[in-house]
């Protein structure tokens, strides 16, 4: 299992028993939505065509799309406050927030918002339980795992993280952890 690991614009808030079933179903279908743009983005500027003649008209297309999408995350970012970025390891299975001030107690129920990718400052939301919390001299270190990721996005997640791995070590040139 891939783990990224870094500073993201992430927050979470207590949600009641009776609300999950329904706000699961929710999530699963915006996060479909919102994968499958965040797939797009990433693989614009990586596909590359053969032929020298369409080549040149592709790249204009694809910098029109760029610029048609950076407009538009501007303007969704004025819309949408961004949640604070925090120290946090993710996975398609777990996040761990390493410095909460204020932790859930362990089995609490959570939504949480995760911005993967700035450039399209959306956040994928997830129904998450507060499966650890480990108390440290500053705040404490708590494990959310992730519950009801429909098989779809489970997959979609595992891509994504893989693409922020993958360029991580492209950057550093190096295996290990990867920071974001």
């Amino acid at each position: 299992m891939l783990t990224i690991e870094g500073d993201l614009p992430v927050s979470w808030r207590v949600v009641a028993a009776g609300e999950v079933a329904p706000l699961a179903r929710q999530f699963d279908a915006h996060n479909a939505g919102l994968l499958r743009v965040l797939q797009l983005i990433d693989t614009s500027g990586t596909e590359h065509l053969d032929d020298a003649a369409g080549g040149g008209e592709m790249h204009r297309l694809e910098a029109k799309l760029d610029l048609v999408i950076g407009l538009l995350a501007e303007l969704l970012g004025r819309e949408q406050s961004m949640p604070i970025s925090r120290s946090c390891r993710f996975s398609a299975e777990c996040l761990e927030l390493l410095h909460e001030q204020m932790p859930p107690a362990i089995g609490e129920r959570v939504v949480i918002e995760l911005v993967l990718n700035p450039r399209l400052p959306r956040a994928l939301l997830f129904v998450a339980t507060a499966a650890q919390v480990v108390r440290q001299s500053v705040g404490a270190a708590v494990t959310f795992r992730l519950d009801d990721l429909g098989p779809q996005v489970r997959e979609e997640l595992e891509r994504q993280i893989f693409l922020l791995h993958r360029r991580s070590l492209h950057r550093s040139g190096a295996g290990g952890t990867t920071r974001i």
